[in-house]
Formats: structure tokens, C-alpha cells, sequence
């Protein structure tokens, strides 16, 4: 009832040299090359007989791995052998959004329940919306977008600016802002665009309530905070935060969440293959796509811009980054990229205080991500991938451009106590040299050499981790998908991103 299927690279043994040429069948398993016709040609296909049991198999990967004149690790049938075993089971999920309820305007959407799972039957718009808290148990965009627009009734604040709104009345308490104020634990956001259009944040705020304070003020252009899943979206348009006289231990802000995890969530808070191309204009903690992140932020991009300005005297301190600002000791990024090329703005990323252009202070983990053709501004320090690291980076590279600023680090600000940095790379004709173990500086000259950029994955086709063009090292699979509309998570236990 189960099987070991093993798989050589390099120097290749006999028994399974049918399987390298085209086919390997054992135990009713049977592994085969990928169509040469389909999209994705490297790997193998693994089938199962019906009705042969597969549970609790075995996949074991043999590796002969030896290195060449460069030192650079390739297959080889004199290396050494490297083996990798998984172990999987395998089960037939039942789709969640088979049963899904078509919203078709603002009042379907804001009756939505708690439980039930939803899918756009068009487009829709929103006027003067109040946040929905509801754990709902799904919302498929089916790639449609919600589109927030401006209030016709003229006695609306703020209609002078032309804006639409989110309209909040102040509280004593926390504040959650978005889409969703909150999306649940168990539920899932996919395939959906969300157009801000030119939206006003109005916290209804006035000079009565400048004694008062809130806790805090959590604005995510998804959810304020999401403890679920989050996959496939665009956020796009402009927004504006103004709190004149409200104060807070904490503005956060984010281009889908500002918060994407609970240190007491009991699941991994997920975004994945998400792009955000916002305009973003705030005080505070503000990053491009989570302000703080416990969970995964995986093949995720963005694109927009954002202007920090001085808060008023009752808030917090402000800092920036251009797609998260506390990646703390449980968050994840990889896949991930920011680059502000297209938004024809001054200053791609402006700050008053700390600024980074990746993450600001990364306790946790980043592997291959990078910030490219983005402007970098601040009236503070800045660093151009991060600005504090003590956690672990790995196979990233920073190319910013420098704006106006006191001090620039060309990767990490802080240069002391750093924690890992593994086949790091900065992208400078600068002669002054950053030293950091696992950091090298590229000339611009060879920005397009792959040969420069030690372990990373390079491929010919979309298959690989990276691509090479004259543009550099790219991510080519990362962001959303506008024609991925079938799109579906099945089971969020297993579901890493």
C-alpha cells in the first residue's frame, strides 16, 4: 500500500533510465515528463492507478552534486550524493465555492453572512461604506472589481476634495479599516480587484475629541487585519488618511492588510500571488502591503507609492517600507518584490522618519525578494533593502535610487548585530564598499549577468525561481493573475501560498 519512487540526477541508474528518457511505472505509480506542449515542461507528472492507495508515500530525490571550476555547485555523476525524502498523502477536497451566493451590488454586499461563501456576479461599486466584520466563509472576485466611488449627496464631508470615502465615526478602541475590518480565521479573499479610485479615509475626527485616544487605527486595502487567506488580488487606485487631532499608540497602514497574522491566530495568516499598485498617503506605519507581518507574504509585488507625512502631536512615530514594515519572528516573504518604475511620482517612497525600501526592521525570514527601480526619499535614515536585520535574508538583491536623505545604507542601515545575509547582493558603481558577511556588491555593468548572482535559481522559461533580461534579475511569476479566475484554495491547513 505504499511505494518509494526515486528519482537520480547526474549519474543515472540503470533501473530507472526509462523513467529520465519518458516513463517509470511501480506500483501502480506511474511518473512521466511533463507534455511538451503545456506551459511548465521541467519536473515530472506523478499519476495514480484508480484505485491503488497512495497514502503515506514516499518520494525520495537523489542528488549527485559536485562543483565546478568556479565553485559553483552543479550535477555531476562524481559528486556528492544528496538525498531529500517527502512524504505526502493524498486526498480528494471538496470545493468550498461550489455552493456560492452572486452578489450583485453594495446592498448584497453588505449583507453578506457569516459562514457563506460569496462570488461577484459583476462588478460593483461602493458609496460612503462602512467596513463589513463579518467572518464570512469566502468571497471569489471571479476577477471582477469593487470599485469605491464618490458620494452624490452633497452634504457629505470632504465631497469638496472629489473623493470617496470610508466613513468611520471615532471610538475610544481599536479602529479597523479596509474592505473587511477583520477577515477571519477560516475565511478567503481570492481573485478579486479592489479600486480605491481617489478614496478619503474620514474618521469623522474634530477638535472634541483631541483628549480622547484610540488604541489603535489599522487600515488594510483588503482587511485592517487578516487572520485568513488572501490570494490572487490587485488594490490599485489612490487613498488619503487624515486624523487631525485623533491620537494612537499605533497608525498602521497597509496596501492589503496592516496587520497579516496574530501571534494567537491558531492558522498561518496568508497572502499570495497579490500585486498592490496604490498611491498611499499617511502618517505613521505605512508598507506597501503589510504595515506588521506574523504569516506568509508569498509571490507578492508592489507597485505604487507612498508619502508619509509629519503626524499631529498625538501619534506615534512615523516609518515606511515598501512592502512591509515589521516582518517579525514568525513572518515569511519570499517570491516578493517591490519596484515603483511606473508611477510617475517624485519620490516613488517618501518618508519623514525610518525608511527601507523592502522591509523596515526584519526579525523573521525573506528569502528571494528584491526592490528595483524605486526612489527612495526620506527626511530620516534610510536602507535600501532594510533598514534593521536581525533575522535572516537570503538570495536577495537591492537596487534603489537614492532621493534625499540624511543617511543611506545601499542594503541595511544598521550595519550592527545583523543576523544572516546568504548570497545577498547591492547593485552599486559606489566606492564606498559595504562589509557584511553574505553581502556583495554588483557594478551596473554586470547587472544583467546571472553568473554574478550566487544561488540564485535561474531558468530559460517561467519555470524558474528568477529571469534574466536587460532589466535584470526578475520575478516573472509573482503577482496577480488577471485570467486566474478559477483560482480555488481548498484546504487552508496545508495551504502555505
Amino acid at each position: 500500500n505504499s511505494a518509494v519512487v526515486q528519482l537520480y540526477f547526474g549519474e543515472i541508474k540503470s533501473d530507472i533510465q526509462e523513467q529520465l528518457n519518458g516513463s517509470y511505472s511501480k506500483n501502480q505509480i506511474s511518473i512521466t515528463k511533463p507534455d511538451k506542449d503545456k506551459k511548465h515542461t521541467n519536473g515530472f507528472v506523478f499519476k495514480a492507478d484508480t484505485g491503488s492507495n497512495i497514502n503515506n508515500m514516499q518520494l525520495k530525490i537523489v542528488f549527485k552534486v559536485g562543483y565546478n571550476n568556479d565553485h559553483r555547485p552543479e550535477l555531476r555523476a562524481d559528486g556528492e550524493e544528496i538525498t531529500k525524502t517527502f512524504g505526502f498523502d493524498v486526498t480528494t477536497p471538496t470545493n468550498p465555492f461550489e455552493n456560492y451566493i452572486l452578489l450583485y451590488n453594495q446592498a448584497d454586499f453588505e449583507a453578506m453572512a457569516e459562514g457563506e461563501f460569496y462570488q461577484l456576479a459583476n462588478d460593483i461599486e461602493l458609496t460612503n461604506y462602512t467596513p463589513l466584520n463579518v467572518a464570512i466563509g469566502g468571497l471569489n472576485g471571479d476577477g471582477k472589481t469593487i470599485k469605491f466611488v464618490k458620494s452624490e449627496d452633497k452634504s457629505q464631508k470632504y465631497d469638496e476634495f472629489n473623493k470617496s470615502q470610508l466613513i468611520l465615526d471615532y471610538t475610544a478602541g481599536a479602529m479597523y479599516i479596509g474592505l473587511f475590518g477583520t477577515l477571519a480565521t477560516d475565511s478567503i479573499v481570492q481573485n478579486l480587484q479592489v479600486d480605491y479610485g481617489e478614496t478619503l479615509i474620514n474618521l469623522n475626527d474634530n477638535e472634541t475629541v483631541q483628549e480622547q485616544h484610540t488604541n489603535d487605527i489599522y487600515f488594510g486595502g483588503i482587511a485592517g487585519i487578516n487572520l485568513g487567506v488572501i490570494t490572487n488580488v490587485r488594490v490599485f487606485g489612490a487613498f488619503e488618511l487624515k486624523a487631525q487631532y485623533i491620537g494612537a499608540d499605533h497608525i498602521n497602514l497597509g496596501g492589503i492588510t496592516a496587520v497579516n497574522g496574530a501571534t494567537t491566530s491558531s492558522k498561518v495568516a496568508t497572502i499570495t500571488g497579490s500585486t498592490v499598485e496604490l498611491n498611499m498617503t499617511s502618517m505613521a506605519l505605512v508598507g506597501g502591503v503589510a504595515g506588521i507581518n506574523y504569516g506568509k507574504i508569498v509571490n507578492t509585488n508592489f507597485k505604487g507609492s507612498i508619502s508619509s507625512e509629519e503626524g499631529n502631536q498625538y501619534v506615534a512615530e512615523v516609518m515606511t517600507a515598501g512592502l512591509v514594515v515589521e516582518n517579525t519572528r514568525t513572518g515569511y516573504i519570499s517570491l516578493s518584490y517591490v519596484d515603483c518604475e511606473n508611477t510617475k511620482t517624485f519620490n516613488d517612497i517618501n518618508s519623514v522618519g525610518r525608511t527601507a525600501g523592502f522591509v523596515l526592521n526584519n526579525a523573521g525570514t525573506i528569502n528571494n525578494c528584491y526592490i528595483i527601480r524605486t526612489k527612495l526619499s526620506s527626511q530620516g535614515n534610510i536602507g535600501a533593502f532594510a533598514y534593521q536585520s536581525t533575522g535572516t535574508i537570503s538570495n536577495s538583491y537591492a537596487y534603489a535610487i537614492l532621493g534625499n536623505s540624511l543617511f543611506y545604507n545601499e542594503f541595511v542601515y544598521v550595519t550592527s548585530n545583523v543576523g544572516s545575509l546568504t548570497n545577498c547582493y547591492y547593485i552599486s558603481d559606489n566606492t564606498i564598499n559595504v562589509y557584511l558577511s553574505g553581502l556583495s556588491k554588483i557594478s551596473l555593468n554586470d547587472f544583467t549577468n546571472k553568473d554574478m548572482y550566487k544561488g540564485f535559481i535561474f531558468a530559460n522559461s517561467n519555470d524558474g525561481i528568477w529571469s534574466i533580461s536587460s532589466n535584470g534579475p526578475e520575478q516573472p511569476n509573482a503577482g496577480f493573475k488577471p485570467n486566474s479566475s478559477a483560482l480555488n484554495i481548498y484546504d487552508l491547513t496545508t495551504f502555505d501560498g
